[in-house]
């Protein structure tokens, strides 16, 4: 076969599928948005947060409120439900206070059950507010967020590419080609360290690598132990490293440094510089490296004593009887007998030993 003949085909095919876009995908069962009115306010006002959250016909979400270390997140209000494509939508108010200081706003982690009883996490990324102050240049919302999840694929375009090309390459590129390997998951430490060096490589200001920083240890403690150390304050996580034993008693200051040092640089803008995140790094790695390691294992008890041998029987018959420490007559090495010892004869014979 030429190469003018696959070429053709391929054109008729694609034409075949013509301009038309792919309809849109249809939206997912549940839907869960945080937002703020503005990013930033003037100090003594208040920001508005909204929490939209979106349900198909039989899911339900038990969700809780918003909250942000060193603020409060008060309720104001409900809106809806509205039907959006097909799910009750509802809106809820907030109102954050306080400051100043950048907030860090989080939505507690929640699971959302379908119909048939099926599960599905529900997790969304926080949002950073600056009440009072300047936020950082280089954008932290941006740059510590999660990404959203990509749009839909057009299945439409994809599937008919696919289909031309499996017709015009054949069974024989199919066969050749090998699937990637699956990545290999990260363990929490990896994850940490990987996260600390991105944040210091985004060439992020001191304000920004103080959430970045934070955020890696908190991260990291949630990870090995479910415990939820990112909604917690440092005199909370302090409390529970001491009282769980995770840390010993020379690794626990250091734990408790970096949790004190970045929060004074979030909130009070107190520190930062050059050589100020260096020992705190130190102390992330050791705590870190100290925490992933596994515990000891208890040693070995010490084997048990043989018990004493049994005495044997055929000594004790060869023992010589004994009444008073003397050997008896008639026994290996007892005297001879002595015939005047013996009771003389009752019957009229003649007493032994006579001629």
């Amino acid at each position: 076969m030429s190469r003018a003949r696959p070429t053709a085909a391929l054109g008729l095919l694609l034409a075949a599928c013509g301009p038309t876009a792919a309809p849109p995908p249809p939206p997912g069962p549940v839907h869960v948005d945080l937002s703020a009115a503005a990013r930033s306010v003037l100090a003594g006002e208040d920001a508005a947060l909204t929490v939209e959250v979106g349900l198909a016909p039989g899911w339900s979400l038990e969700l809780g409120s918003p909250a942000a270390e060193g603020f409060t997140v008060e309720p104001t209000g409900e809106e809806g439900p509205t039907n959006d494509r097909g799910r009750a939508t509802r809106s809820l108010r907030y109102r954050l206070s306080g400051g100043p200081g950048s907030a860090v706003v989080r939505l507690p982690p929640a699971t959302a059950t379908g119909p048939a009883g099926e599960q599905l996490p529900v997790e969304v990324p926080p949002l950073f507010i600056d009440l009072g102050v300047t936020g950082p240049s280089g954008g932290l919302s941006e740059e510590l967020a999660l990404a959203p999840p990509p749009a839909g694929p057009p299945w439409a375009l994809i599937g008919g590419a696919g289909a031309a090309l499996a017709l015009v390459v054949g069974g024989l590129l199919l066969a050749r080609r090998r699937p990637a390997p699956p990545p290999v998951p990260l363990s929490p430490e990896q994850e940490a360290r990987r996260a600390w060096a991105a944040a210091r490589a985004a060439g992020l200001d001191d304000h920004a690598l103080a959430f970045a920083l934070s955020d890696a240890l908190r991260r990291f403690l949630e990870q090995i132990s479910g415990w939820p150390a990112t909604a917690a304050t440092p005199r909370e996580i302090n409390a529970w490293i001491a009282e769980v034993g995770l840390l010993d008693a020379a690794l626990r200051p250091r734990a408790a440094r970096v949790l004190d040092a970045t929060d004074r640089l979030k909130f009070a803008r107190d520190g930062g510089g050059a050589g100020f995140f260096d020992p705190l790094e130190e102390d992330l790695f050791a705590v870190i490296a100290a925490a992933s390691r596994p515990a000891p294992l208890p040693p070995a008890p010490a084997p048990a004593a043989p018990p004493p041998p049994a005495p044997s029987s055929a000594a004790s018959l060869r023992r010589p009887a004994t009444t008073t420490g003397v050997p008896t007559a008639g026994a290996p090495g007892a005297p001879p007998e002595d015939p005047a010892d013996r009771d003389p004869p009752t019957d009229g014979s003649p007493p032994w030993g006579a001629p």
